[in-house]
């Protein structure tokens, strides 16, 4: 925040254990808590492409910073908290509302919710 001043988004994302790929690896009987290495890999891999569309711009528009940490979840599930700083600052009317997946966006790498930085409390 020294050099950048405070966020202009706060987004999640959640690991989600119904993901084809997560449970493609499954054998008969296993459960994702029991594959901890499948669940790993692919949410790592899913957080480097939600991290590369807001790298891009694609987003939230042009980023001047992204910071982000994983954290899991009480059930063992990973989730991450990323801030951005937007260049020229933020404008969230217009740019962004709600989350940005689910049943409207299935095909979307993600289950987050973004709000402006400015309202989130944790």
């Amino acid at each position: 925040c020294r050099v950048h001043g405070a966020p202009d988004v706060f987004t999640t994302f959640t690991c989600n254990p119904k993901w084809p790929e997560i449970t493609a690896a499954l054998e008969p009987g296993q459960t994702p808590p029991d594959r901890a290495d499948v669940i790993v890999r692919v949410y790592h891999m899913k957080l480097a492409e939600y991290l590369d569309e807001i790298k891009s711009g694609r987003a939230f528009g042009p980023i001047k910073a992204v910071m982000y940490t994983v954290e899991f979840q009480k059930r063992g599930l990973p989730h991450a908290h990323i801030l951005v700083w937007r260049r020229g600052g933020s404008d969230g009317d217009g740019w962004f509302a709600g989350s940005c997946c689910g049943e409207q966006k299935p095909d979307s790498p993600c289950v987050c919710l973004a709000t402006l930085a400015s309202s989130w409390d944790h």
